[in-house]
């Protein structure tokens, strides 16, 4: 790969403030804590729309339909009232996602991944 082309992409986390940004493949993933959950939301909404801006610079697309967020340990009728938008587009929420071969749940249980292998398997 071209040195110059990898500082470029290896920049992409220095865009986004109070957030983790990891990089695998064609996969981008935003880690984002809060002492709250409005202070979550907000600071994923900041990051969401920074790593867009530095998408739309570097000349590279956001797929908004494979978007989607997880909030972990929280309760869904809390989480219900919160969005992260991109643009004008809601994101999606998920309770259960794939990340590096691995399922998580929001409840951050093996339950959904031992049931992914176990379908794989049979």
């Amino acid at each position: 790969m071209n040195e110059s082309i990898n500082l470029y992409i290896n920049d992409v986390e220095n865009c986004v403030r109070n957030a983790t940004v990891k990089l695998f493949a064609d996969d981008t993933n935003l880690f984002v804590q809060g002492k709250s959950l409005s202070e979550a939301f907000d600071k994923a909404n900041d990051a969401v729309n920074l790593l867009q801006d530095w998408f739309v610079v570097n000349k590279l697309s956001l797929n908004v339909e494979k978007s989607c967020y997880t909030v972990f340990r929280c309760d869904d009728s809390v989480t219900s009232t919160c969005v992260i938008k991109l643009g004008n587009t809601n994101l999606t929420p998920v309770n259960c996602t794939k990340y590096l071969g691995i399922v998580i749940d929001s409840d951050l249980s093996w339950k959904n991944h031992i049931d992914y292998l176990y379908k794989k398997t049979t």
